[in-house]
């Protein structure tokens, strides 16, 4: 399982398919133009958490590589906020590479329930990453209303101003 086709070809591959999706539709979110709107639409929850609606672009880019999400977080107005979407980020935005986990533990859980018990036993398993993800947006929000209360500095601006595209 640690060999030279498994660690050097395998693992590359798999990461770099689902690094290549992501990147194909932020692509497609971006030119059309969705994440400024989206940023809108998400503004007044993430002033609840000490943020402003434009984190949701670092937080998807989190997505792809928490590295990047983070270089992308600096782009928040206060020291705060920085850290504030760099930590949940960290601790609930899976990467291309974490996301593989959950992912190929479900999808094997099916696999080896499927060759022992037969196809009929292991319908549902795919809404169990379904699940995971609602985990993740619950430690996302309650992680937030609880560092937007204990850590201390300054809010910044309380509205933003974004050009949404035609």
């Amino acid at each position: 399982s640690m060999g030279l086709l498994t660690m050097a070809v395998g693992v590359p591959l798999v990461v770099l398919v689902g690094l290549t999706g992501f990147y194909l539709v932020l692509g497609l979110l971006e030119d059309s133009g969705y994440l400024p709107r989206l940023a809108v639409l998400v503004d007044s929850l993430f002033h609840r958490i000490g943020l402003h609606g434009y984190a949701i672009v670092p937080t998807f880019l989190g997505l792809g590589c928490n590295i990047i999400g983070a270089f992308g977080a600096r782009v928040m107005e206060t020291r705060k906020q920085r850290f504030i979407a760099m930590t949940l980020m960290a601790i609930a935005v899976p990467g291309a590479a974490q996301l593989g986990m959950p992912v190929g533990l479900f999808v094997g859980l099916a696999v080896v329930m499927g060759t022992e018990l037969g196809a009929e036993e292991i319908k549902g398993f795919e809404n169990l990453i379904w699940l995971v993800f609602l985990i993740l947006v619950v430690i996302f929000i309650i992680g937030g209303l609880i560092m937007s209360k204990l850590i201390k500095g300054e809010e910044g601006e309380g509205e933003i101003l974004l050009a949404t595209p035609p």
